[in-house]
């Protein structure tokens, strides 16, 4: 099995973000609870990105001839559009600009999710919490990019892997350790290719966040349901998905699990639905995550369990004939550090 990590990383940087030579502002967001770290701040008309420190600072750059216009957003705060001119700022000169950013509720508009016609309709709440955590989603696969440029990273891994075949007395065991560079993580959603032939056999990146932020994803897949469970002092937002009815393919089907409070994943669990010859007959398991700097979410550890027999009469599926578990066992900053979990 290929491992292509489940993110779901929001973006920090220390680098201004630079539109212009002239005259600098630094833009400050705000919340009730004091400066958000890790809000990311867009300019509109190049498409830069930057995120804020711990103090919740950003510098940006001003023409003095022209008009800045940026976005200002963070998971679980409704977004602000600002515009910034030379001529606005005091002096012409280094100045703040503070932002304030709302929480937003769970009760949103409801929108089309997906791009595919065919998804059976949502009734009115299930359609607004699945707009919700859709969005946060893709907020958050878009934000990785930038996470990744401005505090490039590695991780170090674990993998146990357990095989039982046919034939074999005893179970084949072994443990590795493995080096990936954040840019390696999580393989882009492929229709038609998720589970494919190589050198070994067959390999199936394993299904990440960056593939449920791409728009291509969900032009063949279903929102089939959007709940929140959890005690009240826990409560979760529950995405469950499938491959829309036009999928001939062996696709992905699954659930995320996001924290109301946050707005940041917890788990996710997936699902191959095979529909070709060949390769594993089913696939199954999950991604937990852990949060090393506030609103970030890395995976923690994945578990997933392979069969390559086909279920009969008598055992329906029997054993697995692969185990597979892998566990993050550190990450390695390369550059600068972001801000930690407790600087919340």
């Amino acid at each position: 099995m290929r491992y292509g990590v489940l993110l779901f990383l929001l973006s920090i940087v220390c680098a201004p973000l630079v539109t212009a030579q002239n005259v600098s502002v630094v833009v400050r967001v705000l919340a009730d609870e004091g400066p958000l770290a890790n809000a990311e701040v867009i300019d509109r008309s190049s498409g830069a990105r930057a995120l804020t420190r711990s103090s919740g600072d950003v510098l940006v750059r001003v023409n003095n001839r022209s008009r800045l216009s940026l976005r200002v957003r963070q998971l679980g705060f409704a977004y602000q559009d600002i515009a910034l001119r030379a001529s606005d700022l005091l002096g012409g000169g280094r100045d703040t600009v503070i932002v304030r950013l709302e929480r937003v509720a769970f009760a949103m508009p409801a929108v089309a999710t997906v791009a595919s016609s065919q998804c059976p309709r949502l009734d009115q709440e299930h359609a607004q919490l699945g707009y919700y955590a859709l969005t946060q989603l893709r907020e958050g696969a878009e934000r990785y990019a930038t996470f990744s440029e401005a505090y490039p990273f590695r991780v170090l891994l674990e993998r146990r892997t357990s095989m039982q075949f046919t034939g074999y007395a005893w179970p084949s065991r072994r443990v590795s350790r493995e080096r990936v560079l954040a840019e390696e993580w999580g393989e882009p959603y492929s229709h038609g290719n998720v589970m494919f032939r190589d050198q070994r056999g067959f390999a199936v990146p394993v299904l990440s966040v960056r593939a449920l932020g791409d728009p291509e994803f969900w032009a063949h897949h279903c929102i089939t349901a959007a709940f929140i469970e959890g005690e009240p002092d826990n409560r979760r937002v529950r995405l469950e998905f499938v491959p829309s009815p036009s999928v001939r393919d062996t696709d992905w089907a699954g659930s995320a699990v996001i924290d109301s409070a946050t707005s940041v994943l917890q788990r996710l669990d997936f699902q191959l639905l095979v529909r070709q010859r060949g390769g594993p007959r089913r696939l199954e398991g999950y991604t937990t995550f852990r949060s090393p700097s506030p609103l970030i979410s890395i995976p923690d550890s994945t578990a997933a369990i392979w069969w390559y027999h086909r279920p009969d009469i008598d055992e329906p599926w029997g054993p697995p004939n692969m185990v597979q578990v892998i566990r993050v066992e550190k990450v390695q900053y390369r550059k600068q550090t972001p801000p930690s979990a407790a600087a919340r």
